[in-house]
């Protein structure tokens, strides 16, 4: 299957339509929106039926990062794993994700909504003494967006707000997975994604990352010559400088921890 928008949408319905267990809960709600597709009025595939049955939360990260990760896995060695063998800027997806953002907020879909709350209803009971956090803004959204740094920098404090805003119960031992059945479930999860997730796979828990001083565009630049070479770190200057504003977009919005 083509690795796009759409082939993944499919794969998603398909597998939402041949429930495998309880991992496939929330994806199966995913099934009725085979008909139809798409909604012009949405900006994604799923119309906004579906869209309401979700609460929704964002991860983030700074293109000076994601940007070169993204592009190492579409060069030599690591694109002998992942298959890809293109770059294209057009896929760093801040531009999209600022838009969805967006309409999701729009629409008075960011937070509870009355349809997410009645899948969340449950679960919001045994919380409701467990502690809020609490990131409304003046347009009444309730908005769950972490940055990557922060959770790197401080992952404990940004899990207990992460879990605290979906109405779960903290566990510790959600920051380590040294297991060999942990393993196998990771290595099984990305299997349709090889080489996109070995760093992680490899791992063993997420643990507060050493600051260091911020480096400079030249020594960013610098750096992804000699990685890249001068062709591919033209290419990761221009990717990341188009989409920093969008970041810096979402940024605002960071969950207050």
């Amino acid at each position: 299957m083509a690795m796009t928008y759409g082939g993944i949408l499919q794969d998603i319905l398909d597998r939402a339509s041949k429930p495998q267990g309880p991992t496939d809960s929330l994806a199966s709600s995913l099934a009725e929106a085979k008909q139809p597709l798409p909604e012009p009025s949405t900006p994604c595939l799923l119309p906004i039926r579906v869209l309401k049955k979700f609460r929704f939360t964002f991860l983030i990260r700074h293109p000076r990062f994601s940007i070169p990760s993204f592009y190492r896995c579409t060069v030599e060695p690591l694109s002998q794993l992942t298959g890809w063998h293109n770059f294209l800027p057009s896929e760093a997806g801040y531009a999209q994700l600022r838009q969805l953002f967006d309409y999701l907020r729009q629409q008075g879909l960011l937070g509870s909504n009355e349809e997410s709350s009645k899948i969340d209803q449950s679960s919001s009971a045994s919380h409701a003494t467990s502690g809020t956090v609490s990131n409304t803004w003046t347009d009444g959204s309730d908005i769950c967006l972490i940055d990557a740094e922060d959770l790197l920098r401080d992952p404990t404090a940004t899990l207990q707000a992460y879990c605290a805003y979906v109405g779960l119960d903290f566990d510790p031992r959600m920051l380590t997975w040294d297991s060999l059945e942990q393993d196998t479930l990771a290595r099984q999860t990305f299997a349709k994604w090889k080489g996109f997730h070995e760093d992680v796979i490899q791992s063993k828990g997420l643990k507060p990352r050493v600051q260091t001083s911020a480096k400079s565009a030249d020594e960013e630049d610098r750096e992804w010559r000699d990685k890249f070479g001068v062709q591919g770190a033209k290419v990761i200057r221009e990717t990341v400088d188009a989409n920093v504003e969008h970041y810096l977009y979402l940024r605002q919005f960071v969950l207050r921890v």
